[in-house]
């Protein structure tokens, strides 16, 4: 009995070890595909215009997205501009589908990249006022709502989240387009990717968690303000939130208060290397000072940075500055103060990008804008020179040759080339005169508007005090202990 019951025992023996084998080496050929992360996503949304996408494990390489899974990949439009109309501007995103047994790269020695944002800014890169005014806070809004990145943290560089950009810059040497890539650091203390950089294409990249789209609420005129297009404005909680986040970034105080007394005057010229300056920038200037009897500053934003530029705009209680990129700092104005806006001669834009803009920023700021355009021909300077040698020009007739140059005139409406000679000639490149007497009366308006809200809060804080002596220590009544340190200010 020993010895069968030894038999019985070696034999089980036997068998368990054959197993264990045989497990080891089938866990050992399968092991590698068992250790790649399977790529999921999750959307919020009904429909493209409300749609934002997080995705799970998502890998960048070789300038493009892959979803790794044993079976093919449907995703829904995930739209990445609100430029819905355009079809050159228009953009989805898309991914590769990917098997973890066949994969195109090896995951081994891929970078980690924890939370990130993709995000697309067109044609638009080097555009100062629709990065800031449109961009920015659009993207605030959905890095803020879907992963709770509301706040600048200029510290927070290992956890925070990437920013990765579809697009590609179109000028990487020039001074100005780096100037307008700090905007970036304000969103993230990690320095931005762009997907087609060729410094990174060889590499591979696990992200954790991908977010992509933008939703039905974004901060662009009129996309993301006209029923047309099925978006909606930002409501005023997020835009506060970006307002607040840009100027903890920029090193300004949000809660500063145009001076009533003795308003700060500032324009903003543009070089003549450029476009659109104020040619007769000196008799302006002698202009307000002798009757207005205040004191004006002149700068250009050339040379300084964004952070520079914010603070210049939070100590101006009036700005002066042609239509372009001088507005997009606008939320950087002190509460209360007024825009004043030059128009160039024939661009028939009238203010809608800006005005919209205001519009958004005024129940927070109570900022205002006023316009003082070049409505005569023979104020808007058109360059000539340059004019002459666009083709459109030259395969116009004499006729409209003689329009243009003795009249200021575009050819008709139902023209296609008259776009063509707004944009590209009277807004891109001209210059103008401004009136200076019509510009001293726009800003007695704007002293109006700055000392009668001045007093408006000095009122109200009186009369509260006189309703409710112990107001000051009922935080809740004013709703925010800011808000009262506000009215004790400008009081």
């Amino acid at each position: 009995m020993t010895g069968e019951r030894g038999d019985q025992f070696r034999t089980l023996a036997w068998v368990v070890l054959r197993f264990w084998l045989f497990t080891k080496v089938f866990s050992s050929s399968v092991g590698l595909c068992a250790e790649i992360p399977r790529t999921s996503f999750k959307c919020t949304g009904d429909t493209s215009l409300d749609r934002v996408c997080t995705f799970k494990h998502l890998v960048m390489y070789n300038r493009q997205f892959y979803y790794i899974s044993e079976g093919a990949v449907q995703l829904p439009k995930i739209e990445m501009t609100w430029k819905t109309d355009e079809v050159n501007l228009h953009w989805d995103f898309n991914v590769n589908a990917a098997h973890p047994n066949n994969l195109p790269f090896d995951l081994a020695g891929a970078e980690h990249i924890g939370d990130a944002i993709v995000w697309v800014r067109a044609d638009l890169v080097e555009n100062l006022y629709h990065m800031m005014a449109e961009h920015s806070p659009s993207m605030h809004a959905v890095m803020c709502r879907h992963l709770g990145y509301c706040t600048y943290n200029r510290h927070r560089r290992k956890d925070d989240i990437q920013v990765i950009f579809m697009d590609e810059s179109v000028r990487h040497g020039d001074p100005f387009s780096q100037t307008i890539s700090k905007l970036w650091d304000c969103h993230s203390a990690r320095p931005f990717m762009e997907l087609h950089d060729p410094e990174i294409s060889d590499k591979v990249y696990l992200i954790d968690t991908a977010l992509t789209g933008i939703g039905n609420e974004c901060r662009a005129f009129n996309w993301c303000s006209s029923s047309t297009f099925g978006r909606r404005p930002l409501p005023l909680p997020m835009m506060d939130s970006w307002r607040v986040r840009m100027a903890q970034c920029m090193g300004t105080d949000f809660e500063a208060v145009a001076q009533a007394r003795q308003p700060r005057v500032t324009i903003i010229q543009r070089s003549r290397r450029s476009r659109r300056s104020i040619v007769n920038i000196l008799d302006v200037v002698r202009s307000i000072k002798a009757q207005l009897q205040t004191d004006i500053s002149v700068f250009y934003l050339d040379g300084l940075t964004l952070a520079q530029q914010a603070r210049l705009y939070s100590k101006s209680d009036v700005l002066i500055a042609m239509h372009g990129a001088a507005s997009g700092n606008l939320w950087a104005l002190p509460k209360n103060a007024v825009y004043v806006e030059i128009m160039p001669y024939f661009w028939f834009d009238r203010h809608e990008f800006e005005q919209a803009y205001i519009n958004e920023l005024q129940p927070l700021t109570n900022v205002k804008m006023l316009a003082c355009d070049v409505t005569e021909y023979e104020d808007g300077h058109l360059r000539i020179d340059r004019v002459k040698v666009d083709p459109v020009y030259q395969e116009m007739s004499v006729a409209e040759k003689l329009n243009l140059f003795e009249n200021g005139q575009c050819p008709d409406p139902s023209d296609p080339r008259r776009i063509h000679c707004a944009l590209h000639w009277w807004l891109h490149e001209s210059d103008g005169a401004v009136d200076s007497d019509r510009l001293v009366g726009v800003l007695r308006d704007a002293f109006s508007h700055i000392r009668h809200a001045a007093a408006g809060v000095r009122h109200e804080h009186r009369r509260r005090l006189r309703l409710y002596p112990d107001a000051l220590s009922r935080v809740g009544f004013y709703g925010d202990s800011q808000d009262v340190a506000t009215m004790t200010h400008a009081s």
